[in-house]
């Protein structure tokens, strides 16, 4: 199914109006570690005021349509302010916490061209201690099925499916996919723990989470799906019997998810 990515907003929101607003105002949530871009293709000068209703602060900065900053500052946990933007400026607010907030938004100009994407550098609140759930993997092959989103109509499709498992050193690994009915797209991709950089297989990590029996990992990326530019999010279950890896998208101008597959295998 070819996703829809508009570039300007189309949001799951409380909003009184869409691209263009005048003296209205949002409850605007914000995912975790995403920006939202206010005024983008806006060229006069406009003010809004702010309303953090979130215990986090909120980054707040105005760039220049060619993303050159011209003011920073934080707006502080349930705090407010009036920001007045200059023409052919934009307001950018970011969340670099790793919980959804919410800010309320209230419209005093009208304002053009809106949309949220993913913070460029930020740094992952989340740690990998090690990776010995990854460890309980290798050895004998795993069993079960893709299932995935058909881009053409949109109905769920679900093959047979293989994964192994290769132990390379302390923070690296080999994953591999069979599929035995369609042998030519087997894959196998390298997988690695990059600490630096607090990615997990190319991916900023978002969050680790680890119980007695197993370990949960997500992570954030920009890419692409079906040719239109989308944040990825990538969710890995490990487990002793159990494995189970799902990506889902989200297009820019929206704050929900949409899935686009999912490996489920068992041992």
């Amino acid at each position: 199914m070819k996703s829809s990515n508009p570039l300007f907003l189309v949001l799951p929101l409380v909003f009184l109006c869409l691209v263009s607003c005048s003296k209205s105002y949002s409850n605007l949530t914000i995912p975790a570690k995403q920006q939202f871009l206010l005024g983008e293709t806006e060229t006069s000068s406009f003010r809004v005021k702010l309303e953090n209703k979130s215990d986090v602060i909120v980054g707040l900065e105005t760039r220049t349509v060619d993303g050159e900053k011209t003011s920073g500052f934080g707006l502080d946990a349930f705090g407010t302010t009036r920001l007045s933007v200059a023409s052919d400026e934009m307001a950018v607010l970011t969340n670099p916490s790793s919980k959804s907030i919410v800010v309320r938004v209230t419209f005093l100009d009208n304002v053009q061209g809106m949309r949220y994407e993913v913070m460029e550098n930020y740094e992952s609140e989340a740690k990998l201690d090690d990776l010995s759930a990854l460890d309980e993997l290798t050895g004998d092959a795993w069993t079960g099925s893709l299932t995935y989103k058909n881009y053409s109509d949109g109905t769920m499709v679900t093959i047979p499916a293989r994964f192994s498992v290769e132990k390379l050193d302390a923070w690296s690994y080999t994953f591999s996919y069979i599929y035995p009915d369609e042998p030519d797209h087997s894959s196998v991709e390298k997988v690695v723990y990059n600490e630096a950089d607090q990615e997990f297989d190319g991916r900023k990590i978002l969050s680790s989470d680890k119980t007695s029996d197993s370990h949960t990992i997500r992570t954030i990326q920009k890419g692409t799906d079906n040719g239109e530019e989308v944040n990825l999010f990538y969710t890995y279950v490990f487990t002793k019997n159990k494995v189970v890896i799902k990506k889902e998208y989200q297009a820019l101008g929206s704050s929900e998810r949409e899935f686009r597959n999912e490996y489920t295998f068992y041992r």
